[in-house]
């Protein structure tokens, strides 16, 4: 069972010096009593997120126009407008995938840089900036729809989840801490 939220059990608000909360990337230790701060650093995020959604789904527009714009041969405009709702689902699914995923784990903001940079350095190829650059260019076609639908669904969960990934091992382990401090 899920505990609750740090906003459903309010901490002390003079802690012990011992016992410090995690800062969590993009939202500090603001997750700890969940008040303004936190909130406007929450909606900043999805706003981010929104406007990267806001310009794959222009990308995607203007893949859709140059389908519909005559260029093409009528016979492959409704396969490739399949192919494209095809990249949109599977990229919302692998997005939803990745969401549940990532919520499902409980690492510390630590934790999640050291898995990250594990990746990084297990799959050079991979996590190249330039190459993803390049292919993401290339393969726009398929990229954008893909993109849309996997960022779509990644909003999704920065909107509607109570937490963020990283907050909840920080949480968990800051309670850990108190417990250990009040014994």
């Amino acid at each position: 069972m899920e505990s609750p939220a740090s906003s459903e059990r309010p901490y002390p608000r003079i802690l012990p010096p011992d016992v410090r909360p995690l800062p969590v990337k993009n939202i500090g230790t603001t997750w700890v009593e969940h008040g303004h701060r936190y909130w406007m650093r929450r909606a900043s995020i999805a706003f981010g997120q929104l406007i990267m959604l806001l310009l794959l789904c222009g990308l995607a527009l203007a893949g859709w126009a140059w389908i519909d714009d005559g260029s093409i041969a009528h016979g492959w405009v409704l396969p490739l407008r399949i192919a494209a709702v095809v990249a949109v689902l599977i990229g919302f699914a692998f997005g939803l995938r990745a969401t549940v995923a990532a919520r499902a784990l409980d690492l510390t903001p630590k934790q999640w840089r050291d898995q990250r940079l594990e990746y990084r350095s297990r799959h050079p190829v991979l996590t190249n900036p330039l190459l993803n650059r390049l292919v993401l260019i290339l393969f726009l076609p398929v990229t954008a729809p893909g993109g849309f639908g996997y960022m779509a669904a990644f909003l999704l969960g920065a909107i509607f989840c109570r937490e963020l990934p990283a907050e909840r091992g920080a949480r968990l382990q800051f309670e850990a801490e108190l417990r250990a401090h009040h014994r």
